[in-house]
């Protein structure tokens, strides 16, 4: 096997088992700042990490599906004290949260949008160049980029396509996800130059600390941002319907009369409030007795707005009449649409187009003035559709509104409200988002404002079962600078919500960092070197080393620097591409339409995947063009087993055996044995059974890894899962009454009654003066000095510092790296095509073994009572070996 073949072999096994590498570990966190003061963290056990998917269900029907295709990773705090503290979060493949489950259910609105699967009313960093948005000569193409993933509004979706992973690094009670953001509305000819981060921390008493950076890596020095959410948000108004902004004292206010999001006065600049807005479960609709707003009316000469107040000029009283008995019907299809109970019901004389606006949880009590029964308006589709048909979501059946309402009975309005001491009375749980005040607006050095920074929300259609709700930085991003927000989620009860919220007000925080700025902030962040050998490449981080035999090929860093670019590793299916360019597989673009969720004379179904390598001088790493990057391809030593295979051998013996085979021989014993052995492959080693791998016990089997459409014989070398012996028999002067199962690394003083079954690394200083009954089953290391009665089976071997049995030689052992071709010299017999290229490190005190037919090397001392079954080569010049190394013939 190749050393591409076997690294990807581990590679495929290592994924399969561990998420993240170093590379991901080193840069996840970079730019992020350290935890804030008050994030003192979770109990031990409390915060939990699990890939593994299941549905949370309650989502809509129209995007359910896709709800397996969204998720990424699930983050628990399990709260052992107070259960109030209790959450369960979920973010996408995009980075963004797709669930947060808490004491009030599922916070997240229900996805019902047909062309938004997790990508919209999700909790995400959205960014907007309003200079390019909608702009000529673009005016057909938004220009803002999601922190999910775009809209299914092109050919390759769906499925969706999230914004590509390009690290990720979740340990101890954080996680952090690094995606290349993605222009929302495809197609579009705008480029999308920024990365996004974004962390979250489980501080403990159900607190989230949310950190967000954007890195804008652009080179264009107009692409410039300027409108950001901050992030954008929602909460699914059937589990919190009440929405509270607390005051500058951090008193919680009256809750807010939600409107749509456009709508005016639903927005409030930071330092107005007390730095945090408060989501609760509040009261029923209707199930307290609360003041009404006197009158209902329309402007029915301006907007049709329906319940201005009655005395604005050109307003009329706005009323309703049954016009014929038995109006009211179910509609099937606005209850499908929208999600709730609708119906239909002749109810009104307005001339068509006079009421426009509609009405989402608008809770309106309407009365009978006839017999005084009542019941609450929900929601309105149309008020007036065709003039006369009311289309609404009723609190009552169609069948009890044609009971208690017949023709000519008027509908008596009133708006319900509740009051602060409504909602606390009903107490319950309760979200806090803590946002801040926005302190750094003014300050000297923060020219990148062009505003302050604000609090905006309001409501979805009734179907999405939604509350927007955001912050807004309005200030400059120009390429080479990073943007960095810090903000709070609290799961919790009411009672606590203020109390628990004011004191991580201080501890938000919002800014923009110039390229000199951010280093000197993160101290340049840690050099990550990338080394290759043949045509697969890995990395080093910080001082870390990579094996001998690998090149080094660029240095780059965790920290974006002055001139440096994101260096990615791609994929597409079989294809890979290693560079700076992250649209080098889209299709070939038609009217400048760019498509990176495709790639290029592949399946739509085939998605290109992403990998971050850090930030590199765009001059350097072009050797690696053409390469494929592993994982594990630099590996480094440990004192512990890991929890998969080696590449490199540990340098101490491990306290705890592996469970899983080692690539390489450590070069001591273990304390206990392994449960699994070791295997080494080598497919142009002399000793090599070709095309063999082991069935169990010793036997073979045949086998053949395909790697890169090529099928290659794979050769492994089996070690008996034995204790291996690390010094002579500690009673010297006595015989074993049973041989070994393993060589010993150093000789016994007396020999054996019986023969071992492996023959030792250093000859026996009392040798047997007779001559052995049983021949040996293993091939000997140096040659016996009397005949034996029946012929071995394998001939002796003696390594040199190029051989597959890893002797020491001149201070130097060898591990396998490669293959060369072989040079053969003038006087040489015998044929080898092939032989291991080879790196020498420190000397190992064990060898690895295979049975194996082949000829001798050293001629034997005395003549064998039978003749062998292969015959003695005699080596060129004055080598007992005469193996090559470095493409060099022997000086011996």
């Amino acid at each position: 096997m190749s050393i591409k073949a076997l690294i990807l072999l581990l590679a495929s096994i290592s994924l399969s088992i561990v998420k993240a590498d170093k590379i991901d570990d080193a840069i996840a966190n970079a730019i992020l700042f350290p935890k804030g003061d008050l994030c003192i963290g979770a109990g031990i056990d409390e915060t939990t990490f699990s890939s593994v998917f299941s549905s949370t269900g309650g989502w809509h029907q129209q995007n359910a599906h896709y709800e397996e295709a969204a998720f990424e990773i699930e983050m628990t705090h399990n709260d052992k004290i107070n259960s109030n503290h209790t959450w369960s979060m979920r973010l996408g493949k995009g980075g963004q949260i797709v669930s947060l489950i808490g004491p009030y259910g599922e916070a997240n609105a229900n996805q019902a949008a047909s062309d938004s699967a997790w990508n919209d009313l999700v909790t995400q960093i959205v960014a907007v160049n309003s200079a390019r948005d909608r702009k000529e000569p673009y005016k057909n193409y938004a220009n803002f980029i999601h922190g999910s993933g775009p809209y299914l509004g092109d050919d390759g979706m769906p499925p969706p396509f999230y914004n590509p992973l390009v690290a990720m690094n979740c340990e101890g009670n954080q996680c952090t996800l690094v995606n290349w953001g993605q222009q929302a509305h495809v197609p579009t000819v705008h480029r999308s130059d920024l990365l996004y981060y974004q962390r979250y921390r489980d501080c403990g008493n159900g607190v989230i600390e949310y950190d967000q950076a954007i890195h804008h890596f652009g080179s264009d020095l107009t692409d410039v941002f300027d409108y950001f959410n901050t992030p954008w948000s929602n909460v699914r108004r059937s589990s919190l319907p009440q929405m509270m902004i607390s005051d500058l004292s951090g008193k919680l206010e009256e809750p807010v009369k939600m409107d749509t999001f456009n709508a005016p006065g639903q927005l409030r600049d930071l330092d107005v409030t007390g730095g945090f807005t408060t989501f609760a479960q509040g009261p029923d609709e209707g199930s307290v007795s609360s003041p009404f707003n006197p009158g209902f009316c329309i402007a029915l000469n301006k907007t049709g707005d329906i319940n201005v107040l009655c005395d604005t000029e050109g307003s009329v009283e706005f009323t309703l009449t049954a016009q014929a008995n038995g109006t009211a019907t179910y509609s099937s299809y606005h209850s499908d649409a929208f999600g709730y109970y609708a119906v239909k019901m002749k109810a009104n004389s307005f001339e068509s187009g006079q009421v426009r606006k509609n009405c989402v949880y608008c809770n309106v009590l309407v009365t009978n003035s006839r017999t005084n029964f009542s019941f609450i308006i929900k929601h309105v589709i149309h008020w007036a559709y065709g003039g006369e048909w009311l289309y609404f979501g009723p609190s009552v059946t169609a069948d009890v509104l044609n009971e208690e309402f017949k023709e000519g009975d008027e509908f008596v309005m009133t708006t319900l409200e509740f009051t602060r001491d409504d909602v606390f009375a009903h107490g319950g749980s309760a979200l806090s988002f803590v946002h801040g005040i926005n302190p750094e607006y003014g300050q000297p050095g923060n020219s990148f404002y062009n505003a302050k920074s604000r609090v905006r929300w309001g409501s979805t259609a009734a179907s999405r079962d939604g509350t927007v709700w955001t912050t807004n930085f309005m200030g400059n991003l120009n390429p080479g600078e990073t943007f960095y927000n810090r903000k709070y989620f609290i799961s919790g009860s009411l009672d606590d919500a203020e109390s628990t919220a004011k004191p991580f007000v201080p501890e938000t925080q919002e800014s923009v960092y110039t390229g000199e700025n951010l280093n000197a902030e993160f101290d340049e962040g840690d050099v990550i070197q990338l080394h290759c050998d043949d045509d697969v490449f890995g990395a080093t981080i910080g001082s870390e080393s990579c094996w001998g035999g690998a090149r080094s090929i660029c240095y780059g860093s965790t920290v974006p620097k002055e001139g440096s670019k994101p260096l990615f590793f791609i994929t597409c299916n079989e294809t890979s591409y290693v560079g700076y360019d992250a649209y080098n597989f889209i299709p070939n673009a038609v009217d400048g339409e760019l498509k990176p969720y495709i790639c290029a004379n592949e399946a739509l179904s085939v998605r290109p995947t992403f990998k971050l390598l850090g930030y590199f001088d765009a001059v350097d790493c072009a050797d690696l063009s053409g390469k494929a990057y592993v994982a594990d391809f630099c590996s480094t030593f440990s004192s512990a087993p890991s929890t998969v295979p080696s590449t490199i051998h540990s340098s101490t013996p491990t306290s705890i055996p592996s469970s899983i085979p080692s690539l390489t021989p450590s070069s001591v014993p273990s304390v206990e044995p392994t449960s699994s052995p070791t295997v080494i492959s080598c497919d142009d080693s002399p000793l090599n059974q070709s095309g063999l791998t082991p069935k169990g016990d010793g036997d073979f089997v045949q086998s053949n890894v395909n790697v890169d459409n090529l099928e290659i014989p794979t050769t492994y070398l089996v070690i008996p899962d034995q204790k291996i012996t690390k010094s002579p028999t500690q009673s010297p002067n006595m015989p074993s009454p049973t041989p070994s199962y393993v060589m010993s690394v150093e000789p016994s003083f007396k020999p054996s009654m019986v023969p071992i079954s492996s023959p030792s690394t250093v000859p026996s200083t009392n040798p047997s003066s007779t001559l052995t009954l049983i021949p040996v089953s293993m091939i000997s290391l140096i040659p016996s000095s009397v005949p034996s009665v029946e012929p071995t089976s394998s001939p002796t071997v003696i390594s040199c510092d190029d051989s597959p049995l890893n002797m020491v030689q001149k201070d130097r052992s060898c591990e396998w790296v490669g293959k060369k071709e072989e040079k053969r010299c003038e006087r040489q017999k015998g044929e080898v095509k092939y032989h291991c290229r080879s790196t020498c490190g420190n000397p190992s005190s064990t060898l690895t073994l295979i049975p194996v037919s082949m000829i001798s090397l050293i001629p034997s001392s005395v003549p064998s009572v039978e003749p062998t079954s292969s015959p003695t080569v005699t080596s060129c010049d004055d080598s007992p070996l005469n193996m090559f190394k470095n493409d060099k013939t022997c000086e011996w």
